[in-house]
């Protein structure tokens, strides 16, 4: 999805699109922290830097995914990733995925407002009728974003994340305009 897109989100933060620069060894090591990403669908892989460059370049060649980095306004740090795919233009609906990679940056409403700036960029520019979430039951964090962004829990066991150590099940959540 070729386009550049910047959304502010708060006083302290703001979206942009995600090139290639942004890959860094700080990126690559949240993605490698297994507290980080105990239910993330990569958690159980160790993703190196270059990996994360070809990821990051079929991001923005595809015709059906946005890639956001989360950035504070002050310093222009990286800070997380917010990302919608399997946009659909035929059933107007996509798929959104969010990590917050800096642990100082969790806890403080950062994901819930980018969560909802998100769903606002997909109805209003992308238009999207429909925006899904795959949340891991035990992700309270994720289920509070959701929730505080007006999504609603649509199906319950739509299959489980894997941790090292066990499995636990996904619910699908919706934002449905329609």
């Amino acid at each position: 999805m070729r386009r550049y897109v910047a959304l502010p989100v708060n006083h302290g933060f703001y979206l942009r699109s995600i090139t290639i620069d942004d890959v860094s060894q700080r990126w690559v090591d949240w993605l490698n922290d297994r507290n980080t990403n105990r239910y993330q669908r990569h958690g159980l892989s160790t993703i190196t830097q270059s990996q994360q460059v070809l990821y990051v370049r079929s991001m923005i060649d595809s015709k059906s995914a946005l890639l956001l980095g989360i950035f504070t306004v002050k310093q222009n740090l990286h800070v997380g990733n917010i990302s919608l795919h399997s946009i659909c233009p035929i059933s107007r609906s996509a798929y959104l995925g969010i990590l917050i990679g800096e642990s100082r940056c969790r806890g403080i409403g950062l994901g819930s407002a980018c969560w909802k700036t998100m769903t606002q960029y997909a109805i209003h520019s992308l238009e999207i009728l429909t925006v899904f979430a795959e949340i891991a039951r035990a992700n309270q964090a994720s289920r509070r974003c959701a929730f505080n962004a007006g999504f609603k829990c649509k199906t319950r066991n739509i299959g489980f994340a894997y941790d090292f150590f066990s499995s636990v099940p996904v619910d699908l959540y919706c934002f449905n305009l329609s």
